[in-house]
């Protein structure tokens, strides 16, 4: 379970609500987009995003913790879906040999 923290200087938040995070999220690998845990489907960044934006996290925060969770370092700016989606793509055509890196 994660627990967003306020930003220095605001008031403390209630954490009695937890923020969900996708079943397999915590797996970095992003290969054919499904968790080596088991053989769901994976939420894409869009979904995961938009759960965490609707619990009250900023878009940046949203995207830098997406990212996180494929493997990603935070981002200044944050990272949006569409190159997180890209990145994975990427990531997999070079596990699968299609790319050399």
């Amino acid at each position: 379970m994660l627990h967003r923290l306020p930003p220095a200087g605001d008031p403390p938040a209630d954490r009695s609500s937890p923020v969900e995070v996708a079943p397999g999220a915590d797996d970095p690998s992003c290969a054919e987009g499904r968790s080596h845990d088991d053989d769901r489907s994976r939420q894409p960044a869009r979904a995961l995003m938009w759960n965490l934006e609707a619990g009250g996290w900023t878009a940046r925060e949203a995207g830098n913790l997406v990212g996180l969770a494929h493997g990603l370092r935070p981002a200044r700016a944050g990272w949006n879906e569409r190159e997180i989606e890209q990145l994975c793509f990427l990531r997999a055509l070079v596990e699968t040999g299609r790319l050399d890196h």
